[in-house]
């Protein structure tokens, strides 16, 4: 057999082949494997080959096919997986991830910056949904505007919150548009009249507005 290397030995494998009258896309389709496959055997560059034990299986396969020997099968196999461990850029039985020199290629250097902006933006969604979720809702009074004195048994009570908010007043159910914005008439007795609004949100956070409301006889 001739000095080993990767291109030696692909190029003893090339004219196996060839004495046999072969040509690489049959060997592909006898093999049931990418003709590509073929190629990067015959040229060494078995970093473009799957990896694990099915790199293994198709390198004896086609050695098989080409009729070399179990010992010679078992040299060229021992010897790729010796020197291209040694080289430490790949593992026969399994490449590594992620190579050094691929972090810092350019190419590379613009995907991760994106994978990794992408992923920001995603966290940054679900911390600001969850925020909202859980933030206590907004809720302004825009009639009363603040604590107010009448002789009027009746006032109407307006103002807005955020959609699809419980509203209550002193505990009843009160109810709101679409957009949130509400009108109710209060009936009020002579004296101190305390009323407490309050929007809940599904999920907890709620806000509380008080008016008092002082009615003098007429």
């Amino acid at each position: 057999m001739v000095e080993k290397s990767d291109d030696n030995l692909g190029l003893l494998i090339k004219e196996r082949r060839l004495s046999k009258n072969l040509s690489a896309i049959a060997c592909a389709r006898r093999l049931k494997i990418k003709q590509d496959y073929i190629r990067s055997i015959e040229s060494g560059r078995l970093e473009q080959l799957p990896t694990g034990a099915r790199l293994e299986k198709i390198i004896r396969r086609y050695l098989e096919l080409l009729d070399f020997s179990a010992p010679e099968i078992e040299a060229i196999v021992a010897y790729w997986q010796k020197n291209n461990n040694h080289q430490r850029q790949h593992n026969f039985f399994g490449r590594e991830l992620v190579r050094r020199r691929d972090l810092w290629s350019w190419p590379h250097i613009v995907r991760n910056t994106l994978v990794i902006l992408v992923i920001l933006v995603i966290v940054a969604y679900i911390i600001f949904s969850l925020k909202n979720i859980v933030a206590n809702p907004e809720l302004r009074i825009t009639s009363p505007a603040g604590d107010v004195a009448t002789s009027e048994r009746q006032i109407w009570l307006n103002g807005e919150t955020e959609p699809e908010v419980k509203l209550e007043i002193n505990g009843e159910q009160l109810l709101s548009d679409r957009q949130g914005k509400f009108s109710h008439p209060v009936n009020l007795r002579v004296g101190i009249n305390n009323l407490k609004i309050t929007a809940i949100k599904k999920y907890g956070g709620q806000t509380t507005v008080i008016r008092q409301i002082l009615v003098s006889e007429k």
